[in-house]
């Protein structure tokens, strides 16, 4: 697809057309960013003009606040009511949000947070390139946005991988939110998109014919672009101009009043036979926009792997060896991993299909956030890495997927006092609740490598976005009194419901992830007194047959590799009192302080999340009876 020449006369009626319908959003709202909307909507009318309405290729606007701007460009192509949006902008229940919506026909993916959107769409760009579409992806950006270290690496992974299919689009108004460019934080973008390895062009973001002339001239470069849009905040404004053409941040996030905006509307209001003009244009456009997204549905999950009581293994290896069997069914499968595919165990998939398997450096936020971009794209992206890495690094890209409703398989290992010697600043004692308080993410914590086969097999072909918690060491996979797994045969993972292990009438224990095994072996001792379930969801943990074996027992004991004061327990504890269930005496197990290095053993006995230790508890808490 080429950009195609366009009328200028129309593409002047259509930028004039869509600033007044802008800032007639703004000023009803009372509230918006009308400035760096007005600088941009010249390159956005060209850009859509020239090639979007034909191409139908995807545009993330990174710096989402200039939503205005958007959403005026897709009223105007009729893509959406222009009255509705100019009524109903940041308007509680409209989905004209203060920030782009990815909801919103046209928007690709919901953004806010700067940098995080430029890092999805080039996520898009290499799905794009990865599925030889020969499409490219478009990203726009604000100056002060290129700041954040996310854009740097999204440059260096964009130059690694050579995605020539990638365009950015810089709106250099030289102004951002508190003062100018200059003032606020001095940055080269030139020079820094070169040392990127961009090829850098740079324009008059006013001029329509210079416009459609580098977009023509980027259409042919050989590496990722970057255009270096010259603008002036609030341009085509008689109230915001000059003080954009100063520097001046007055209009970055502020409405003019009604009164002051009178003067603009006056200003930019068509003519009857310009509307006429513009109107009969538009009506004969073919337009092929269309962001709706058709995620993969068929995906093949093979057959399960089944690990003995014979097998000492770490969940981490039956994940990698799951992805594998997945990724050589399914080429919609890509693993992406931050400097540590050896301790992720995604170079299993790596040795058996190198072209599915993207390494992106340390960075982990970038990571995330181009996973979203894949997921939105066709592809189904596990990104793994250590668990305090995705959940402090990128829990806000993490965040952000969550929002656009993405297809992210986010599969952290070393999580918790698993980790063992690395001590604290590795020790993930927190991630269970960061992800579980996310409205869109099921989080999810197997407990032996069989049952971990099963989990990544049901999230690779269940549309949503995952958080798959796991440990580092090795141990048995659990057993029956066959000495049989317990996660195998007839088994098949279900987040809603849990795994009775043992039957009793006095003690409910519930517990997840690597302490399970510590569980089981602890409750061998207490035969038909204490009902050990295994709750790998939250979901699974507010289950009926968790709810009858409390109303059975009237206590509780929770064990998690966690920290116990947000994990499990917390989380729980709100169901519980909403069904009316009485606890008469309850204890959660878990890290109640950060550790020092050590052996994981040692930890888990330290923490009394080891056999003995939830030997002791059970004794306590049976002896009160």
């Amino acid at each position: 697809m080429n950009f195609q020449d366009i009328d200028f006369n129309i593409a002047k009626l259509f930028a004039k057309s869509c600033r007044l319908s802008a800032l007639q959003a703004v000023v009803n709202a009372n509230s918006g960013h009308p400035g760096g909307s007005f600088s941009s909507l010249d390159f956005l009318s060209v850009l859509y003009l020239s090639r979007l309405i034909h191409s139908n290729e995807k545009i993330v606007v990174s710096n989402g606040h200039i939503s205005p701007a958007v959403y005026a460009v897709l009223a105007e192509l009729k893509l959406e009511d222009k009255q509705d949006f100019i009524e109903n902008f940041r308007q509680s229940g409209s989905k004209f949000e203060g920030h782009v919506n990815r909801f919103v026909n046209g928007c690709f993916y919901s953004t806010g947070p700067l940098g995080s959107g430029v890092a999805a769409a080039l996520g898009m760009a290499l799905a794009e390139k990865y599925f030889k579409t020969n499409k490219k992806v478009f990203a726009v950006l604000g100056d002060g946005e290129c700041q954040e270290g996310i854009v740097y690496e999204m440059g260096h992974f964009a130059n690694k991988y050579n995605l020539d299919n990638f365009v950015c689009l810089v709106d250099y108004n030289k102004v951002q939110l508190s003062d100018s460019l200059k003032k606020t934080m001095p940055i080269d973008l030139e020079a820094n998109f070169k040392a990127m390895g961009f090829e850098v062009l740079t324009c008059n973001g006013h001029d329509h014919q210079e416009i459609l002339n580098i977009y023509q001239t980027a259409d042919k470069s050989t590496k990722p672009t970057v255009v270096l849009m010259q603008t002036i905040m609030g341009k085509g404004s008689k109230v915001m101009q000059l003080d954009g053409e100063n520097y001046q941040a007055t209009w970055h996030g502020k409405s003019p009043s009604p009164q002051a905006a009178q003067e603009d509307f006056e200003f930019l209001k068509l003519s009857d036979s310009q509307k006429s003009e513009l109107a009969n244009h538009i009506n004969q456009l073919d337009i092929k926009i269309n962001s709706q997204v058709d995620f993969p549905s068929k995906i093949n999950v093979g057959e399960n792997r089944v690990y003995t009581k014979d097998d000492l293994l770490d969940c981490r290896t039956a994940y990698g060896n799951a992805l594998k069997d997945l990724g050589e069914l399914n080429p919609e499968i890509l693993a992406l991993t931050a400097d540590l595919s050896g301790s992720v165990k995604t170079n299993i998939l790596q040795k058996s299909k190198p072209n599915q398997h993207f390494e992106v450096g340390i960075a982990e936020q970038f990571m995330v956030a181009a996973a979203g971009g894949l997921s939105l794209a066709g592809a189904i992206p596990f990104a793994s890495t250590f668990g305090v890495f995705m959940t402090s690094r990128a829990r806000g890209q993490a965040r952000l997927n969550d929002i656009n409703e993405t297809n992210v398989k986010m599969v952290s290992t070393h999580c918790g006092l698993s980790l063992g010697e690395d001590g604290p600043t590795h020790q993930a004692l927190d991630d269970f609740a960061s992800m579980e308080s996310l409205f869109n993410t099921t989080v999810i914590e197997p407990a032996d490598p069989n049952q971990t086969d099963h989990v990544i097999r049901y999230i690779a072909k269940t549309k949503g976005n995952f958080y798959v918690r796991l440990g580092r060491h090795k141990y048995p996979v659990l057993t029956d009194k066959n000495q049989n797994p317990i996660f195998s045969g007839s088994y098949l993972f279900d987040p809603l419901t849990p795994t009775c292990v043992q039957k009793g009438d006095k003690l409910t224990v519930l517990t997840l992830g690597s302490t399970s095994f510590e569980a089981q072996q602890a409750c061998l001792n207490y035969s038909d007194q204490v009902e050990l379930l295994i709750t790998p969801t939250l979901d699974s943990a507010k289950s009926k047959e968790v709810l009858d074996s409390l109303k059975k027992t009237k206590n509780l004991l929770i064990i998690q590799d966690h920290n116990s004061g947000a994990g499990l327990a917390t989380f729980l504890a709100p169901y519980l009192l909403e069904n009316s269930i009485v606890i008469e005496n309850f204890k959660s197990l878990g890290v109640e302080k950060y550790q020092l290095s050590g052996k994981q053993k040692d930890l888990y006995a330290l923490n009394q999340i080891d056999k003995e230790g939830i030997s002791k508890q059970i004794d306590l808490i049976l002896g009160k009876l």
